[in-house]
């Protein structure tokens, strides 16, 4: 003992450090590490779900991605169909139009033809009976020199008529 006591060594101090420390170690184990391993053990699983949170919610962000990504394919596809059928729609309404267009015409130039037909039969009526009308004096004037009065009227009313049945012979064909 003489070595243990030169460096101050003394048993009764030691064995109530030993109780002390015993003391020390069931109280931290009991209290302090069973409520350190409690809040260690709640924050790994506050930990974990937070993780898993997270995952969840990257998951949710990519389908979330997926999903706008679809609409707007799908909204392309939509505008694009829209766009066609608006050119479709235009397509149909120039042809439509150019149909009409073209009937108008034709109405147009159909009216035109009728209404310069009858100017131009309206016109030869007149012809013809300015043409009989100087006939008529032509041949008055020669005929009544060479014949009565009533001869002469009977000349010119048969001549006339063959003029005219010629006429209409001929405007008709």
């Amino acid at each position: 003992m003489g070595i243990i006591q030169k460096f101050g060594f003394n048993i009764k101090i030691f064995i109530f450090q030993l109780i002390n420390f015993f003391i020390m170690y069931f109280f931290i184990k009991k209290i302090l590490y069973n409520t350190l391993h409690r809040i260690i053990y709640q924050r790994k699983l506050q930990i974990k779900k937070t993780i898993k949170d997270a995952e969840q919610s990257k998951i949710l962000i990519m389908n979330a991605i997926k999903e706008k990504d679809k609409i707007i394919q799908k909204a392309q596809a939509e505008a694009t169909e829209l766009i066609n059928k608006t050119k479709n729609h235009i397509n149909q309404l120039k042809q439509e139009a150019f149909i009409t267009i073209k009937q108008q015409s034709k109405e147009m130039i159909d009216n035109a033809k009728k209404i310069s037909t009858e100017e131009l039969n309206k016109s030869r009526k007149e012809i013809k009976n300015m043409s009989l009308s100087i006939a008529e004096i032509i041949t008055k004037k020669l005929l009544s020199d060479l014949l009565t009065v009533d001869e002469n009227n009977k000349l010119i009313t048969q001549a006339l008529n063959k003029i005219s049945i010629e006429y209409e012979k001929n405007t008709n064909s």
